[in-house]
């Protein structure tokens, strides 16, 4: 909410909205213009549906696919031009070289794009391929970040889960300082 979000609907993994609650949420803006950033191919469509059925605001849907994308078209939001289009296709611009990356514990044994993965083996993806597995949260980080950070990056954003300790924190910071100096790290 504090990057200018006024409502946020509840969903995840195997927890895809409904249209009828982004009726529900467009009602709730109560607004002329209102942006949805779905942050999920699987829902897309379901929030362009909505627009469709929507009559009371002009709806724009930014297809961002995860929550990066939809982070860096937030923070570069300008609202100056106050014109809608010019807004939509700002937010467009801004999230159209985000990499997201993830990291999460594995369910299963499994063999994905070459990466040998073991249960309960911290695994490490961007979109739907998967760069890396290993058995320390933090080096699967590591090795993710590898993956990820091109000669174009200027800036990493880090989201810590639930899980992540203030001493991860610190060391993944640390580490991100001493390997790519040149980025700025947040």
């Amino acid at each position: 909410y504090e990057m200018g979000v006024d409502v946020v609907i509840d969903g995840g993994q195997c927890k895809n909205p409904s249209t009828q609650q982004f009726l529900d949420a467009f009602d709730e803006c109560n607004a002329e213009y209102i942006y949805v950033l779905p942050n999920n191919s699987n829902i897309i469509l379901t929030a362009k549906e909505a627009k469709e059925l929507y009559n009371d605001a002009n709806i724009y849907v930014v297809e961002t696919k995860d929550f990066g994308q939809a982070y860096s078209a937030l923070s570069m939001l300008d609202t100056a031009s106050k014109d809608p289009d010019v807004i939509y296709e700002s937010l467009n611009e801004s999230m159209e070289y985000a990499i997201t990356g993830m990291i999460t514990r594995s369910i299963r044994d499994a063999n994905i794009n070459n990466v040998d993965i073991h249960e309960g083996d911290y695994i490490g993806f961007c979109n739907k391929t998967m760069h890396v597995s290993n058995t320390s949260k933090l080096d699967a980080y590591y090795g993710l970040i590898k993956k990820l950070v091109n000669d174009e990056a200027s800036f990493i954003i880090n989201v810590f889960g639930k899980d992540v300790t203030e001493e991860e924190k610190e060391l993944v910071n640390k580490h991100l300082q001493e390997i790519y100096p040149m980025l700025e790290v947040y």
